[in-house]
């Protein structure tokens, strides 16, 4: 199985150097990351200039065989490496071991899950892997990153099963990404499918007013963050409850965005053409 990793908190993150070391044990692995960190950035992509990549190389200088930087954001990793020829065909696509959490609301604006989800978009499985490390200012230097990267490495063919077939017609393209969250532990009660939580970040917004008629805005974000849980599932169902009672989280988050076709007929005669 060739696996290609990319991850949104760089090249020279300890998640996807300890993630990737994990999975050679088992794989053909190619690692495609940003060249700086790009937390939060979503599905976002460059389309209007070229990217650059380069090799990656350790603390001494050795180059690291099929490992890249590019300058680019993390879906980017994902379209450069599945659509560029730079690497051979790939067979699954693992995002990460991001160093805080993607549950709930989380996955709108994070680049670990945009990563993932590019790649189903284009037929192929992706794992998104992160890792909660509670408290509002926690010390990543001790995240542990060897039991959860074991665990994807031990599990990659079934996590890859779980990203599904849009159309048995159609061999090949995914309907869901796998989300996988977890505590940073040495080992897990088990592992749990789970729904996502909606989450409250307490966010805020500083309006400067600058010269004539300018301003300038600065986001903060929140000393807090709520997760709160749909009515109508289980709380003990959801990524939030799952991760905070020492269980590994799998969530199969659709790729594609969400619709209804239902609405209220008196809304819709209000409409004028």
């Amino acid at each position: 199985m060739k696996v290609l990793v990319v991850n949104d908190d760089g090249i020279n993150a300890k998640g996807i150097n300890v993630l990737a070391e994990s999975l050679r044990k088992k794989y053909e692995v190619f690692v495609l990351a940003p060249h700086v960190n790009r937390s939060c950035s979503s599905n976002c992509i460059i389309m209007q200039t070229a990217l650059e990549i380069e090799p990656f190389k350790d603390s001494q200088g050795n180059q690291i065989k099929n490992m890249y930087s590019i300058t680019g954001f993390p879906a980017d990793c994902t379209i450069s490496g599945l659509k560029s020829g730079l690497f051979p065909k790939i067979d699954v696509v693992v995002s990460g071991i991001n160093d805080c959490a993607n549950m709930g609301t989380d996955i709108i604006y994070s680049g670990t899950c945009g990563a993932a989800r590019q790649s189903t978009l284009y037929g192929v499985p992706a794992i998104a892997v992160s890792l909660s490390t509670g408290g509002t200012e926690p010390d990543k230097s001790k995240l542990k990153y060897e039991a959860i990267s074991k665990f994807v490495s031990d599990n990659l063919p079934h996590l890859a099963l779980l990203c599904g077939r849009k159309d048995s017609e159609v061999p090949g393209e995914c309907k869901y990404f796998v989300n996988i969250n977890a505590f940073s532990l040495d080992s897990y009660k088990g592992v749990k499918l789970t729904h996502p939580c909606i989450r409250e970040y307490c966010d805020s917004v500083e309006l400067e007013k600058k010269e004539g008629d300018s301003f300038s805005t600065q986001f903060r974000p929140g000393d807090k963050m709520i997760s709160r849980f749909y009515p109508e599932l289980p709380e003990e169902n959801s990524d939030y409850r799952a991760v905070m009672d020492g269980y590994i989280s799998i969530s199969r988050i659709l790729s594609e965005p969400g619709f209804s076709m239902t609405a209220s007929s008196k809304i819709l005669d209000n409409f004028v053409l």
